[in-house]
């Protein structure tokens, strides 16, 4: 047996159970060292210590050449899901899976042959991470960097369907709102189901959820297996067959799989404690590297949440056994998830102009909590109060709601300069309500505010009669009021003189008005008519000089 020199020997205090791997230099043998003990000693050598042997891959037949091909043994050393270790070589290996997550120590390296050399496929870079693969997450962050937006479903059992969470604290919107907060318009749907296991996943779940094509699938399973009963070999299995099925519907670069340790809990009586997560995080972090998944270890970030039963965690057997996560440990775990989702390096959606577009149907409950801004299309006349509008809601904790449509499309209102250089701006307001029950949820009525005043586009010959009276139009709460005066245009009955923009027109067809009009020596009574099309004709009585729109009023129909 080998002598451990002190300088490799950590410090240790009394009472300390820590060891140490040594190897026998004439067998390759290893063995592990207790080097804690009663006197609290700096040990030099394992004098006096019962060596506690652990398996060696050369003890599975493997040599570590850089020639033979130790797949077999590997694979064998692999199955029997006890940590061994790997001695220093080149172990040749193809098709290695290691689907229990078995850990090797050593400073062997297994190799597997690919085109122009090897490929290193065992590694230490994963040992104490929290997080990694966030390079498989391209999908989804280009999807944000391109669009804004994207679409986001989380799989999982209760601990993800949140039920027993009141509203604002489920963890699909969290994230959402999180999501907001960086500047991003994800859609987060929740697709968590209570009291199943890994296996109804894959049996029941699976392929509808991704029959819905998202660019990111958030999978959290594992705390109900030992409930009924499952190995962890099962779970492996289950998880494993799922993520292949991910994988041959989506590869890579068209969906991101965020894949989760589920969060720690204490149910020792059904199994659902340290024991059986020490080894699901074994299986899923080898399962992330195996399916190109980021992993994110909820149990590791957050383990001695486990004995918060009533504030961490929830208390549901009433004798201090938490399973699921309380608002506040699931606001935590939802800023764990968001700050692998929505990366600050990210431009968010206000810098490349992207908004996603909002339905004025949809009722105070479909916008997240705080501020939010959204596009209402780009359909000129739609069911919004103004064309084309930006629509910024804020949404209040206490179920209060206000809504603003603004509109200032200058395909509906002309450009500034065809408004004598006054930008043009529409803006209504409602108000709305909604409760935790869901039971009310709905809007009041729009209320318009008062627009900026606009300009008629004017035509056959007819311009501005001076500085101080141009003619201009405003709407308060629908009701358009013209005022004004022109001049010296073509005054033959039936000449169109002017065209009303799109937000500024009737909603009867005709309109009839009585103007007046002439010269300044004397007034002429002018019958003015304006169609649902916006277009201003002289209807009768001529208008030879000037004619005032002053007078004029209606409701607005687009």
């Amino acid at each position: 047996m080998s002598t451990i020199p002190a300088a490799d020997l950590p410090l240790i205090s009394p009472g300390d159970t820590d060891s140490v791997v040594g190897v026998d230099e004439a067998t390759g043998a290893a063995r592990r060292f207790p080097i804690g003990g009663p006197n609290g000693l700096l040990l030099g050598d394992a004098s006096g210590f019962a060596p506690i042997p652990i398996p060696t891959a050369t003890e599975f037949g493997a040599v570590g050449d850089g020639v033979t091909d130790d797949t077999a043994e590997l694979a064998a050393a692999d199955a029997a899901g006890e940590q061994y270790y790997l001695p220093a070589g080149d172990y040749v290996a193809t098709g290695i899976t290691n689907p229990l997550g078995t850990e090797r120590i050593g400073d062997g390296r297994i190799l597997k042959p690919i085109t122009g050399g090897y490929q290193q496929i065992n590694t230490r870079a994963d040992d104490g991470q929290h997080v990694f693969g966030r390079e498989y997450l391209w999908k989804w962050l280009d999807t944000l960097r391109t669009t804004g937006g994207g679409y986001a479903l989380l799989s999982g059992d209760s601990t993800t369907e949140n039920t027993h969470l009141s509203d604002r604290y489920k963890i699909h919107q969290l994230l959402a709102l999180q999501g907001f907060n960086a500047g991003w318009r994800a859609n987060i749907v929740n697709a968590g189901h209570s009291s199943k296991h890994t296996g109804d996943w894959v049996s029941t779940y699976l392929t509808a959820d991704l029959a819905t094509a998202p660019n990111l699938y958030v999978v959290r399973w594992g705390i109900n297996d030992p409930f009924y009963g499952r190995s962890i070999t099962d779970f492996a299995t289950s998880l494993r067959a799922g993520l292949a099925q991910c994988r041959t519907a989506y590869s890579v670069d068209e969906m991101a799989i965020l894949l989760c340790v589920p969060n720690a809990t204490a149910d020792t009586p059904n199994n659902r404690d340290e024991r059986w997560y020490e080894q699901v995080r074994l299986v899923v972090r080898q399962a992330a590297r195996d399916y190109q998944c980021c992993m994110v270890d909820l149990y590791s970030m957050f383990k001695d949440a486990r004995g918060g039963a009533g504030y961490w965690l929830d208390d549901p057997f009433a004798d201090g056994r938490g399973i699921h996560p309380m608002e506040t440990l699931n606001q935590q775990i939802a800023s764990a998830l968001a700050g692998v989702m929505f990366p600050a390096g990210q431009y968010p959606r206000l810098a490349n102009g992207s908004l996603l577009t909002r339905a004025q149907t949809l009722p105070p409950s479909a916008y997240p909590y705080g501020w939010s801004i959204y596009y209402g299309g780009d359909n000129l006349t739609g069911s919004w109060p103004v064309g084309s509008p930006s629509i910024v809601t804020f949404r209040s904790m206490n179920g209060h709601a206000v809504q603003w449509a603004y509109s200032t499309n200058s395909a509906l209102h002309g450009s500034i300069a065809a408004n004598n250089n006054q930008p043009f701006a529409e803006v209504a307001v409602r108000a709305g309500v909604t409760n935790s029950a869901g039971t009310l949820d709905a809007w009041h009525y729009w209320t318009s505010q008062p627009s900026l005043p606009v300009t008629p586009y004017l035509s056959s010959g007819w311009v501005d009669f001076n500085t101080d009276c141009k003619p201009r139009m405003t709407k308060v709460n629908n009701i358009v009021t013209l005022s004004g005066l022109i001049k010296d245009g073509t005054s033959t009955n039936g000449t169109i003189f002017a065209t009303l923009p799109v937000g500024f027109r009737p909603r009867q067809n005709p309109e009839i008005f009585l103007c007046q009009g002439g010269t300044t020596a004397s007034t002429t009574p002018v019958s003015v008519r304006i169609l649902s099309t916006g277009a201003m004709s002289i209807l009768a009585g001529g208008a030879a000089g000037y004619l005032s729109l002053s007078g004029i009023t209606f409701e607005a129909g687009s």
